[in-house]
């Protein structure tokens, strides 16, 4: 497999930032084209006894259709790691589910035990919303102004 060309600020990631993965500084983020397919990978180089080598930390799929249908019922569109890099892929996943829940609900198409089910789930995390914003909250002011 030979390596795209390298891709500089890849979906907000850039070369000195974090990897996601590892945690190493990231070098460059390198892509992959397979079957269409966009995959990417930050790029470490590393020296170990006098040679430099270098280290590949997956970062995912530019867009994942493959498993795609399977989730198609709950309205989840899956994304990589990389997309993880602006912090929103959790909250992208639970408002795109919200919206799904809604649509069933509207359409009278969710089922009355899954519609339970969620309704217990959403509780849960309504019960977290406080933590959390309190987390947030002390987090910023930790990280400084312009990091929150």
């Amino acid at each position: 497999m030979a390596w795209g060309a390298r891709a500089v600020g890849v979906e907000g990631l850039r070369p000195g930032d974090r990897c996601p993965r590892c945690g190493r500084p990231i070098d460059w983020v390198g892509q992959r084209v397979i079957r269409g397919h966009v995959y990417y990978y930050a790029v470490h180089e590393i020296e170990e006894n006098g040679r430099k080598r270098t280290k590949q930390c997956y970062l995912g799929a530019k867009q994942y259709t493959y498993v795609v249908g399977q989730h198609a019922d709950i309205g989840l569109q899956l994304k990589g790691l990389i997309s993880e890099l602006d912090g929103a892929r959790a909250a992208d996943y639970i408002v795109e589910i919200a919206r799904a829940i809604e649509e069933q609900m509207e359409g009278g198409s969710l089922p009355s035990r899954k519609a339970y089910a969620l309704a217990e789930a959403i509780s849960k995390l309504c019960a977290l919303y406080p933590k959390l914003r309190e987390y947030a909250e002390r987090k910023a002011r930790e990280e400084g102004p312009g990091q929150g």
